[in-house]
């Protein structure tokens, strides 16, 4: 490997030691769950996601070993990001596909942002659904990073 792809994936690696993290909102920003509800929910999807990756085959288990799951709220997101709110985006992958290669550094590290908020609502608060919902966005998110795009993640039933 040319040192300067090894670097690459060092700095990579070092980025993704996590492979769930849970983001707190920012404590300027004001979002409609409460703490308590944001905490169980983040408890919860936590669980659904390594359950979720330990049922894949080995194959695909690999390399979601290396895509972040980043469980946060719509609402923080938004406002870090400062764009509008989306009510109705359930996740999001971002960073460097594992067909387009490894990253050139942290900024694009493949992670799969998972939005609480939005997933708490579309299922109605209803936990049996809100854990579904996870699960099938997990694995639509995990499908852009395997480098699929909308049409065969749905091909897939994960739309």
């Amino acid at each position: 490997m040319p040192y300067k792809a090894y670097r690459a994936y060092r700095a990579y690696r070092a980025y993704n030691k996590t492979p769930i993290q849970a983001c707190l909102p920012p404590k300027n920003v004001t979002v409609s769950m409460s703490p308590q509800r944001l905490a169980e929910l983040t408890t919860l999807a936590s669980s659904i996601v390594e359950e979720t990756r330990a049922r894949l085959p080995f194959s695909v288990c690999a390399a979601a070993a290396e895509c972040r799951a980043v469980l946060l709220t719509m609402e923080a997101w938004a406002a870090e990001q400062g764009e509008a709110v989306d009510q109705e985006l359930m996740g999001l992958f971002l960073g460097q596909s594992r067909v387009e290669g490894p990253p050139a550094g942290p900024d694009e590290a493949p992670q799969i942002l998972l939005f609480l908020d939005n997933l708490w609502a579309w299922a109605e608060e209803d936990r049996e659904i809100f854990a579904e919902e996870v699960e099938i966005t997990f694995l639509h998110e995990l499908g852009h990073y395997l480098g699929l795009d909308e049409d065969e993640v749905a091909d897939r039933g994960l739309a």
